[in-house]
Order: structure tokens, then sequence, then C-alpha cells
């Protein structure tokens, strides 16, 4: 274990065993340490806790004498030791509570996610994107270095979020907000579609997000009108589909140009005799670049009465991936959905976040907080960034482990 947690730090690790160079007994741990220090070559590291540390692996064994470092670390009391802690030959001396000050502080750091290169510069378009979940995976997508495109009604809130992104440091590419209703098909949808086919005619990233909220339509079945129903299907599901539809022509030349690319590489490397067998991500295959995300819900997984409509599409989202992803998987275009449980997001904080409803979410999750669209959000650039080639026809809940 200690050889995984250094190497996956870039610390260097030393065994010492019953063979290795002897010690005396009165050296102790400070003399010990500074013969190993010649084994630090000042390495860079990602962690500030571990860089150029040489990490201390003593071997016991389990049979024969006590080997002389054994003795020197046996003999060599805690109170005795001098609490310092050496940072190679070069490095600095450094008061073991001042290491420790400087590795909370590095604790106390925001935490750095996943970076996903193979989204840089790729165009990705997210319906429902100017506030929620859909504000999230914008900034997350436009932060990866992605090109954003996103539709939604919403024109105020679309609007100051383009501003706040691209201000952001490192968005390469500012959001760009087209205003649509996805409910009215032929008068806006569909000409949305073409427009960004006009200006972008690769899609590799298709995240169906749109969705009405459950609590707004909430009513008893038999309260339903046909109103209500045909509002809700088409609030939650008819977009889906036919923004899948009408996008379709750019995510298969997507998915074709990224199997062209990795076909004239794999002849670039069979030409260069190279076969050191090294997975250099050139055999990454069809529908590595071509990704669609359709937005569910656990909603009908779970015990839930009162929004029928929400839920029955819902759930119909799950059926539309599979069918989807089985026919477009052979021509390079993978599908999958997201089930997210119950996420903060300004809206369902102002709506339905009453002390009660809190208490029953943490209640029900295994994780005891409350998740927020930024959870949804890197679940969203994973599977639509190439890490996630070999996925499709997949469900990934987000739920905190709703139980």
């Amino acid at each position: 274990m200690l050889y995984c947690g250094a190497y996956l730090n870039d610390a260097r690790v030393v065994s010492m065993n019953r063979n290795c160079r002897p010690f005396d007994e009165g050296d102790g741990i400070n003399q010990v340490m500074m013969h190993l220090s010649r084994f630090d070559s000042g390495c860079k590291t990602a962690s500030p806790c571990l860089q150029s540390k040489v990490v201390l692996l003593a071997s016991t064994g389990t049979t024969g004498p006590e080997s002389n470092l054994e003795a020197a670390l046996r003999g060599t009391r805690y109170e005795n030791r001098s609490k310092k802690v050496f940072y190679g030959t070069d490095g600095p001396i450094v008061d073991e509570p001042q290491v420790r000050k400087e590795e909370q502080a590095a604790m106390a750091r925001p935490r750095k996610y996943a970076t996903y290169p193979s989204l840089a510069d790729r165009v990705v378009v997210i319906s429902g994107g100017a506030e929620g979940i859909g504000a999230s995976m914008v900034a997350h997508f436009a932060q990866q270095g992605a090109r954003v495109v996103f539709l939604d009604i919403a024109a105020a809130s679309a609007r100051a979020l383009v501003d706040q992104v691209a201000a952001r440091p490192g968005v390469a590419h500012a959001p760009v907000f087209l205003h649509c209703d996805l409910t009215d098909v032929e008068g806006a949808l569909r000409p949305a579609a073409a427009r960004i086919l006009r200006d972008y005619p690769l899609v590799h990233g298709l995240v169906n997000n749109a969705a009405g909220a459950a609590a707004a339509v909430r009513k008893p079945t038999m309260d339903i009108t046909p109103g209500d129903w045909d509002g809700g299907v088409a609030v939650n599901l008819r977009h889906q589909f036919f923004l899948t539809q009408a996008l379709m022509p750019g995510l298969l030349a997507a998915a074709a140009a990224a199997a062209a690319a990795d076909k004239d590489k794999e002849g670039d490397d069979d030409d260069d005799g190279d076969d050191d067998g090294d997975d250099d991500g050139g055999e990454r295959g069809p529908g590595a670049a071509a990704s669609i995300v359709n937005m569910g819900s656990i909603s009908w997984a779970i015990p839930s009465t009162g929004a029928l409509p929400y839920i029955t599409c819902k759930a119909a989202v799950v059926g539309l991936t599979r069918t989807l992803a089985h026919e477009f998987g052979a021509r390079g275009v993978r599908v999958n959905s997201i089930m997210p449980g119950s996420i903060a997001t300004e809206r369902e904080k102002r709506d339905v976040h009453t002390p009660a409803y809190k208490a029953t979410v943490l209640g029900r999750q295994a994780l005891k907080r409350l998740l927020q669209p930024a959870d949804v959000a890197r679940a969203a650039l994973w599977l639509v960034a190439d890490d996630s080639a070999g996925v499709t026809n997949q469900n990934l809940v987000v739920d905190g482990g709703w139980v």
C-alpha cells in the first residue's frame, strides 16, 4: 500500500530489508533518513504533502535475527528523536509541526477534479442550460475547453451565465446561448438545431437536460387532465427525441471523423514499425467522439406519487436511451442517461426544501449531504469525454445512494 500511495503521488519509495546497507544502532532514525536522502531526485508532484519526499518502507520479515535498521528504529525512542523531516539532499530540514501545518493547508484547499483533454475544442450542445443542473454543465464543459452551445427560454439567466462563465480564468470559448422554446418543435427547436449544424458541422456531445419541475405539476392521478399530460410530455420527453433527431447528422459526422482519424493513426503506427505494445490512445475505436446524455430521474424507480406525467416521462427516458444506443452504436454514437436524485438547485431549494423535506432526503440517502448540480455535471463530463469511450446503453445514477 505504501508503494501504491507513493507512486500515485510521485514520491520515491526506498525499501529497506536485511540485505540493505548495515546501520549502527547508534545512528538513530535521523541518521537513517540522512543516508536515504541521497535517493531523492527532487521530483515534481501534484501533491504538496509528498513533493520531493523519500518514503521509508522498513521490511521486518518473519524469521531471522533483528536487522541493524530495525534495532535502530526500535532503540531510538520517540521522545528522543529530533522532530525533523528531511526533504532530500538539497531540500530544507523542516520542523514536524510546520510540515503538519503545510499538510493541513493543502487539505483545506479547494479540491481539484479531473481534466478531460478530449473535450477541448469539441462542440457540446446542452438543452435547458440557463439554470440549475444545466447551468452547472455549461460552466463545467466550458472550463474543460469545450465549445458549448446551450438552448433555453430563460434569456436573462442565460445571458448572465454567459458573462459569468466567459470571465472565468482558463475558459477558451465563451458559451453560445440560443433562445429556444423546446416545446415548439417545428417553430423553434428545428430552426435552432439547423443553426447549430450550420455553425458547427461536427457535434461531439448532446446533453438533453431540459425538463420541468416535478413539484410544479404535482396532482392526484384522478385530477390530471389531457392538457396536464400533454404538457408534461412536451416539457420532459418530446424535445429529447426531436433534438436528438435534428442534431444526429452532426453527431454521426463527428463519430465518422473520429473513426477516420483513428484509422489514419493506426496506419501511421504500422508504418513506423513501433511494436512496443503501448496504448497511446489511438485504439479508442468509433464512438469515442460522439456522445448523447439524456437526463432522467430516480423518481420512477422509487416509491413516488403525485407527479404522474413527469415520472412517466423520466421512465421513458430509459427506453429512449436504450433504443438510440442500439440503433446508432454501430455508427459510432454512444447514448447514456443520468438519473439524478434530489439535487439542491436554486429552484428546488426555493420550492420544496423545507426542513422536513431535507430530513427525508438525508434519511433516505447513504451520503448524508445534499447533492449539488456540480455532482451531476461532473458525471456528464465523463460520459461525453473519451474516458467513457466503451460505455453506452447505461443509466448512471447520481442520487447519493438512495435507499
